[in-house]
């Protein structure tokens, strides 16, 4: 009968990692565990995005649901700044008042472009 030896293999310690390449190892899995988890959403964007080197948009996308959601708060912010950038409006400079700042005339938006020395006064009425 014959003996069998064992096998050789190459002995030795286990090359340990240092601590920050396995936080970082750890930081990596828990992302990708999270992610695996957190569901997706259909989001309709009209501007374009960019996600740590990633375009988004304009268009229908499928992403996670927290980043759909920042897309969409982006977009909604963008929209309320342009409306109060462009809010039909009309204000005239006037003299510096007694408290040392110019005086704002609220006027209608369709006479603004008018003359003020009353030569258009028909037109006003």
């Amino acid at each position: 009968m014959e003996i069998k030896k064992p096998l050789k293999t190459k002995g030795g310690k286990r090359k340990k990692k240092s601590t920050k390449q396995a936080r970082a190892n750890r930081a990596a899995n828990m992302l990708k565990v999270r992610r695996s988890q957190e569901s997706h959403l259909v989001v309709a964007l009209r501007m374009r995005h960019f996600v740590n080197g990633t375009v988004y948009g304009p268009g229908k996308i499928k992403v996670l649901r927290s980043l759909g959601q920042q897309f969409m708060k982006e977009e909604s912010e963008q929209i309320e700044q342009q409306r109060n950038l462009f809010n039909g409006r009309g204000v005239i400079i006037g003299k510096v008042g007694p408290t040392g700042h110019h005086t704002l005339v609220e006027v209608d938006p369709d006479t603004f472009e008018l003359p003020m020395d009353g030569s258009n006064l028909a037109l006003r009425t």
